[in-house]
Formats: C-alpha cells, structure tokens, sequence
C-alpha cells in the first residue's frame, strides 16, 4: 500500500474515504454511483465555497459532453441520500443562477488521527477484570481474526465490526467489580493495533479497482449511429450509420482526425455487431433484412467484397484466440430454446456447444458473446426467471472443454448488452442496466478472479456495444442521449402546438389524458422513471408514484377511477394500477414480464403485452387481478381497445420474420379479422372519438408526425405537418379536440472512453 497519508471527511453522521472512495453512515457503507460520490467529494473539498456550474462540470465530466441536467440530477440524488428534505438545505444549498455550496460542518483528518479514533473509542467501551486480561485478549484475537477474514467487506466497516467485536468483554465479570489495569490496556492497544494493521494490510495485498478516473471523448457529430467497435490494436474504429433509410459501414483512425473511409455500401440492411479480427486485418458483422433470417458476414478492413459465413445469426460474432473458430448465439422461437454455436472461420464445421431451453433461461441472443483470451470460456450474457417470475439478467461463462456454465459474477442487472474481455483476461466490459435504473445501460467492468462488477460511466446517456481494445486502456462505444418534452396540439395544427413541459426527458415512455383534461405522463427521476400528472397548459404538476423504480406505459381508465401502468419495481416489468392520485398501489400481473397496458372503456379489463421466447402475445386481466386470459397466441404488441369496447386494435406478426401489421381483433380473442399493409412503427395506437379511424405515429426522413388509418379501407391520412423532431409518444383527448405529444430527439455517436488505469 502507498505510504502517502490517507484522508477522511466527517460530516454529521458521515464519513468519507477519499482513496477507498466510500463514504459512510455510522459506521455503514452507503451504496453511491461513482459519478454520485465524485460530485460529493467535489463539493466536501471545498466546503464553504460556492462552485459555478461550469466549474463543477468540468472537474466531474473533463473532455467529455455532458448537458446541465447531468449535474442537476447528480446533485438531487446526492440530497436524496444524503437524506436531505427539499429546501432544507442542512448539506447543500442551491445559490441561484451560480451553481452550488456545501454548508455542512467539515472536519478533515488523516488516516493516523482515523486510527487514534478507532482506538479512543474502542477503549472507551471496554471495562475488563485484571484476572481476566488473558482471556479477554484472547477473545479479542479469535473475533478480530473473523472480522478480517471476511473480504466481502469494506476496511472501514471491518474496523466499526472490530469494535462491536470487543464490546461483549465488557460484561464479562459475572457480577465481580471490574477495574482497568495499565498493563492490560497497554496489550489491548498493541492487539488492537496489529489488527487495524492487518486490515489495512489485507486492503494493500488486493489489486487497486481499475478505471478510477475515466475520460469520455466524442469521436462523431452526426448523431445518426447505429453501433461501433474498435480494433484490437486500438488504432482504429468502425461504425455503423444510418441515412435516409439506408446503412453503411465505415472506419476511421482514433487518434487523428482523418477522414472516414467507406467499407460497405449504403444499403436497405440493418448492420449491427461488428467485430474486428484479432489481427485487425477484417470486420465481421450481422446483416438484416425484412423477412429473411440475419446472416454474418466478413469484409476486409481497407474494403473489398463481403463473404457469407453462416445464416440465422442473431447477434455478433466472437473470434476464437487463434482465429481459427467462431462462436455466436442462436435462437429457435418454436422450441424456447437458445444454443451457443461454433463453426470455423471459412464457414464450415457449425456445431453447438450448448443448448439452453427456456422460457426460465435463455443464452441472450442480440448481444454477444466473447471468447476469453486463453481460449477456455465464452462469456455470454444470460437472462433467468425464477420461481416467483422475476427476471434478471447477467454473464455466465460457458466452457469450452464440456459446455458447462457458471456465472462470472454474482451482479445482476435488469439488462445486459454485448460483452468484451480484456486481452490479460482480468475482466470484461459490458453495458448494462441496474435493476433501480433500467431507463439506460451505463458501461461496467466485472472482475474475472473476484466477480465483482464496478459501474464505470454514471450519467443521463444510453450506452450500447462497448469493446475493449486489447491493451485495456482505450473502449469504444456508442452514447445515445433521447430528449423529450410534452406538446399540446390543438386539432393536430402543429402550427398551434405549444410545449407545456421541459424536463428533457417527459412522455418518452407514455402519457395519457385524463377524463378532466389532464395529462399524466412520464417523468425522469434519477436513475429511475415516475408517473406525473398536469393541467393541459403545463400548469401544477404533481409527481403520483415517487421514488419506485421504473415506471412508464401510463393509461388511465375511461372513468377516471384508476391509472394502470407497467412498473419494473419488483425487478420485472409488470402491469400495477394505482388510484388516480396515486394512492393504493396494486399489482396486476405476475409473469416473466408483461408491458403496454389499455384500459376497456367500461374500465373492468386490461389488456397487455406478455413476454415469451421469440416474442409477446396479447392478453387481458381484470381490473382487480386475477387469471389472466390469452387472446392472441402470435407476437403482437400496442393493443388499444376501441371506444365500443367492441375491438382490440394491435400490432401483429403472422411469423416471426414477417412485418408488423396494423390489425383488428375481437376484445375476446381470435385471430385478427382486418389488417392494414401500411408500414406502421412500433409506436402507440389510438381510436378516433367515432371508432372510425386508427391513429398511429410514423417517421419518414427522420420527422414523424401522426397518421389516421381509416378502417373503411381507404388510404392513411397525414394529420400533423411536424417539420423536425421524432414523436414518441402521443394520446388524443377524450373529446376528440387536441392531441398530447411527446416529441424530441435522439442523437447517437461514438465515444471513446480513456485512461483506464
């Protein structure tokens, strides 16, 4: 361990480790994002002094591109653990239009004084009889030796545990007068004094956490992403684009600015899952097209002629160490049943390594595999279900000796997105989703030898497809930032529309109109989602369900009773329903996974999406719970009941590779009885007031604006004339006069994030 002098900031009832970067409650670590801790040392630091917002930007976020809200939010979660009630103002104070001030007290002290203390107040506790020092000491030892040998916890917690050890010496007199003896004192000091030494000498044995203070930097300003990796070598990156419909793949130097250079065509394809060879020398990739199964292709690095390799590939490929082999996922939606497959480099050979039959586990197919450096595992995210139907996802390695899996680390998140080893096999990266912030998928690093996952990137942006170059110093990934806020339309002139939110991140997941005229919508809270509520000119909102998790897909009953919802605060998107001002909360559904929630207009039924292998089906449940009662057995998905109560209006998909269809089905089940060849977007469906037409959004060119799909058969009708901005979301008032729309941008770019040490 290094002999430079540690130190400590007491607040309260707080204490924080600056080097071990853990700050504690009376003795208890407090789990803190890295960003979250950052900003709290930050602020600690300069205690008494105001820093502008700028400042606290730049010292939190160097070279990267981050927006004010990033800090705001960091700061409200700071409060928030702190245990700060708003406008109290008991830690931090908000100096308007400046930035921010720590007003608590601060003592600053080094590890010798921390040492000191712990002994001063071990000391303090413990009264023991001059006969029974020797026994007493060795009491100390044998609770001391158990305390240090536990390494799942932090040094300083093991040193409020040693105290808490000696305390039961105490009362070990059985009723004799007991009296402190100077010889005995001095030799609980010298124990004492070996442990705090072997605690902090067990802390010195175990590696420093890697990525302790990471740089992000952007390496493309188009905004119109779809993935990236970055070569073994770390000299270069390739990236997907999309433009005017199309695709193509490109690649470019990282450490300059030069030009980028076309390897493959634009073309009506999705092209995802790059990946180098180890030598650089070509890039696998993932083609899809409508109606065919995806297939991997290789291209060589400088351009020329792609290859077929192998079909139905659903997600990236992973190159063996001596590239002789590949490795990748496949699905079979008929079966439940996902298979790790392997075949050689020319395309011959495929065989499986491993099936895993579902429902209740599934090898993840869309995200990638990665084969470990000495050749012996594939990491390979993994999804479970357990017996009460929750759902989580994390990484397992599959060997290649026997196919067996064991997990690589005992973390799980709500979501798991492409893993990537490092070259000395130490670990891997990975971007995930944590069960309390599922709302975007942040980078981690999971030690190989311990397990354990550490969250590198903390911020408001999604992140995709992170890779590692081979020298574990420089990743590549893809950072999306997605803007939203709430519009009034009045009818559908979007020359009349007027923004009544600006929270940056409203209605993305839903909204709904009320009975009386409101608008209940989502609302970003942390690293979490609520459900808010707001008068139609953006007058007194009013937060419904704070602080539970993930919350979004908002409907609200015809008669105003209930609002109904998808809610993930159980670890598992299920459908809830809560009063109309949020008071009792109620689950609906118990599933593997349920989602997109429509109310019946006599408000005893709701219909909505569950999760399967290979898809969702349609079903409905009671307004009360209960049974649920399947009414589509084929993927489907935004089901909207009509104003009759007569229909259910969906998305379909006759097979699995066919295009969704907007259809019409009766409300109790069936086979859809219509269907519409339009091409509709997986986005929300509505009724006209007259149940004559459907209302759907669609993009073109990057705008979107909402269509009205006549169910007489007659061709779609444009109804707002939008000339940027996507929608995401959008309902049409229970009087047939104004639509609500959620609608902003979603930009994506290569990030490059450094100094991984």
């Amino acid at each position: 361990m290094s002999e430079q002098t540690k130190h400590f900031y007491e607040f309260g009832v707080f204490r924080i480790d600056a080097e071990k970067r853990v700050l504690l409650r009376d003795g208890e670590p407090v789990k803190l994002t890295p960003k979250v801790f950052d900003t709290l040392l930050v602020l600690v630091e300069n205690s008494g002094s105001t820093l502008g917002k700028e400042e606290l930007m730049k010292l939190l976020w160097p070279d990267s591109f981050v927006e004010e809200s990033n800090l705001t939010e960091n700061i409200s979660n700071l409060r928030e653990v702190l245990g700060e009630r708003p406008r109290e103002n008991r830690y931090i104070t908000t100096v308007p239009k400046v930035g921010y001030k720590f007003v608590a007290d601060v003592r600053k002290f080094s590890d010798e004084e921390a040492d000191l203390i712990v002994s001063e107040r071990t000391r303090s506790r413990i009264t023991i009889r001059e006969s029974e020092e020797e026994a007493v000491q060795d009491l100390v030892r044998e609770r001391s030796a158990a305390v240090l040998e536990d390494e799942s916890q932090p040094v300083e917690t093991k040193l409020v545990k040693i105290e808490k050890a000696l305390q039961p010496a105490e009362n070990a007199g059985n009723g004799v007068k007991l009296h402190r003896s100077a010889v005995f004192w001095a030799a609980v000091a010298a124990i004492l004094g070996l442990v705090i030494f072997g605690v902090y000498k067990f802390a010195a044995r175990r590696s420093p956490p890697p990525f302790e203070k990471i740089r992000l930097t952007k390496l493309t300003t188009t905004g119109k992403i779809i993935t990236a990796a970055v070569s073994p070598d770390g000299k270069n990156f390739a990236y997907v684009t999309a433009e005017a419909g199309q695709q193509s793949i490109w690649l470019r130097q990282l450490s300059t600015s030069s030009n980028s250079v076309q390897i493959v065509q634009p073309a009506e394809f999705d092209y995802h899952g790059l990946t180098f060879s180890r030598d650089g020398s070509y890039i696998y990739y993932v083609r899809s097209e409508k109606f065919v199964p995806s297939a991997l292709y290789r291209v060589p690095t400088l351009g020329g002629a792609s290859v077929k390799l192998a079909e139905d590939v659903d997600g990236p490929a992973t190159l063996s160490p001596d590239e002789k082999q590949l490795a990748f996922v496949r699905g079979y939606p008929d079966s439940h049943e996902t298979a790790m497959m392997i075949e050689n480099t020319d395309g011959t050979g495929e065989h499986r390594l491993v099936s895993v039959k579902g429902p209740t586990d599934t090898l993840m197919p869309n995200t990638g595999p990665s084969w470990s450096p000495d050749g012996k595992v594939i990491a390979c995210p993994v999804r479970t279900i357990d017996a009460s139907g929750e759902q989580r996802q994390s990484v397992s390695a599959i060997a290649l000796e026997d196919g067996k899996m064991k997990p690589l680390t005992s973390k799980s998140w709500a979501q798991v997105g492409r893993v990537s080893w490092a070259a000395d096999g130490k670990g891997l990266v990975l971007t995930a989703a944590d069960q309390d912030s599922a709302l975007s998928q942040q980078v981690w690093y999971v030690s190989y030898s311990e397990g354990l996952a550490r969250q590198l990137t903390n911020d408001l942006s999604n992140y995709r497809d992170a890779t590692l170059a081979a020298d574990a110093q420089t990743i590549v990934t893809v950072q999306t930032d997605q803007q939203s806020n709430i519009w009034v339309v009045p009818g559908a002139d979007a020359t009349r529309a007027v923004q009544i939110t600006y929270g940056n991140y409203d209605g993305v997941n839903g909204l709904s109109w009320t009975p009386d005229g409101k608008i209940i919508y989502t609302t970003r809270a942390g690293n979490g989602q609520n459900l808010s509520v707001i008068e139609r000119d953006g007058g007194n909102p009013v937060e419904l369900t704070a602080s539970e998790g993930i919350n979004r897909a908002p409907d609200v009953s015809r008669d105003g009773r209930y609002v109904v919802f998808v809610s993930m605060r159980t670890g598992t998107e299920h459908i809830w329903r809560v009063d109309r001002d949020g008071g009792h909360p109620k689950q609906l559904t118990n599933g593997p996974g349920e989602n997109s929630p429509g109310c019946s207009p006599d408000g005893r039924w709701v219909v909505y999406i569950s999760r399967v292998m290979g898809g969702a089906t349609l079903s409905k449940i009671s307004i009360d719970g209960g049974e649920s009662v399947p009414l589509l057995d084929k993927i489907s998905s935004r089901p909207s009941v009509s104003p009759d109560g007569k229909w259910i209006a969906c998305l379909y998909r006759e097979q699995p590779l066919s295009a969704y269809k907007l259809s019409l089905l009766p409300f109790e089940g069936g086979q859809p009885v219509k269907s519409f060849n339009e091409p509709v977007e997986l986005s929300a469906i509505r009724w006209t007031v007259d149940g004559r037409a459907l209302l759907y959004a669609h993009t073109q060119g990057g705008i979107s604006n909402i269509w009205s799909q006549p169910l007489d058969g007659n061709a779609p009708v444009q109804l707002t004339d939008f000339k940027q901005g996507r929608i995401f979301w959008f309902d049409l008032s229970p009087d047939g006069s104004q639509l609500a729309v959620a609608r902003g941008s979603i930009i994506s770019d290569v990030v490059m994030i450094s100094n991984l040490k």
